[in-house]
């Protein structure tokens, strides 16, 4: 198990003092950070037993109004780069009036 713990349906008027107060109660809290906008954070431990200690005791506590979620969070994932492979070729294309790869055909004399 990871130190690092996801915390959701974290009230949107919270800062992150006072979750980190909140959680201290439970262990030594080494990192806490709210993302903004979003509603949700991470808390990270000193040590695996404070982070289970707290998924246990603090999970669908009352936290500002609302009831937290708190799970161990799952690794952050590598994000992957971009090389413009979400480019767009469709589309009418304009050629002067002419349709494109229509051929001219001229009747041809039969002698």
């Amino acid at each position: 198990m990871s130190n690092k713990l996801y915390v959701g349906n974290i009230n949107y008027e919270a800062t992150t003092t006072e979750l980190e107060e909140f959680f201290a109660s439970k262990g030594k809290v080494t990192e806490c950070r709210i993302v903004e906008g979003k509603g949700f954070g991470f808390v990270s431990y000193a040590s695996e037993d404070e982070a289970k200690k707290a998924i246990e005791e603090l999970g669908n506590t009352e936290f500002k109004g609302r009831n937290l979620k708190v799970y161990e969070a799952k690794p952050e994932e590598p994000k992957q780069k971009s090389f413009g492979a979400k480019k767009s070729f469709g589309g009418k294309k304009s050629f002067g009036g002419k349709k494109p790869y229509k051929k001219d055909f001229q009747k041809k004399e039969r002698y």
